[in-house]
């Protein structure tokens, strides 16, 4: 979990210089001075910083699958058990914890972020998908990238910090919910 929090402010902290470099060199800003490498280590930065959380959620995901085989009684070895299996199981189902475990599904947050770590590092080289988070197309107008195109890419990196601070807080929400239901599930107050 600390290590989730961690990486989040390192992956803040890398979007808003990433975010700063794109918007000069867009602007032109004679005081910025940037290179198109000085721009792409910036995002690069970024996206690495981005990558780690998104294996780091997938890791915690599969420790919570493997501490709810643990602490319930659902009969799956330690090395054949996967959420998929979990999901179907009558116990997780009447002990509440499927709701949890939908929140790594692909429509909500949680399960985005581990789509993105599928795609990064997958699905990176067979299917269009930009390591750089880069608009779709060259966005060039008369042989220039058009301002647009870089305020989309700005957009893109923005976006995808706020879903990392959107998991932040949903893995947060998560562990309380767990507790709880752990604590109801065992028969405690």
């Amino acid at each position: 979990m600390s290590a989730l929090g961690d990486t989040n402010i390192k992956i803040q902290h890398s979007a808003k210089i990433a975010t700063f470099n794109i918007k000069s060199i867009h602007q032109l800003s004679i005081h910025a001075n940037l290179s198109p490498q000085e721009v792409f280590r910036s995002v690069s930065d970024f996206v690495y910083h981005y990558e780690n959380y998104c294996f780091r959620l997938f890791a915690l995901r599969e420790k919570i699958v493997h501490f709810l085989n643990v602490v319930i009684p659902i009969g799956y070895t330690d090395k054949d058990i996967k959420i998929t299996h979990l999901l179907i199981n009558p116990v997780i189902k009447s002990s509440g914890f499927k709701s949890i475990l939908e929140k790594f599904k692909e429509n909500n947050i949680l399960g985005k972020i581990i789509t993105d770590r599928n795609a990064l590092t997958h699905k990176l080289y067979y299917e269009k998908n930009d390591r750089y988070f880069r608009p779709q197309g060259d966005g060039q107008d008369d042989g220039q990238v058009t301002k647009k195109w870089f305020k989309d890419w700005e957009i893109q990196i923005e976006s995808k910090a706020k879903a990392i601070n959107n998991a932040e807080l949903a893995v947060n929400r998560l562990c309380n919910e767990i507790a709880s239901k752990l604590v109801k599930y065992k028969g405690g107050n």
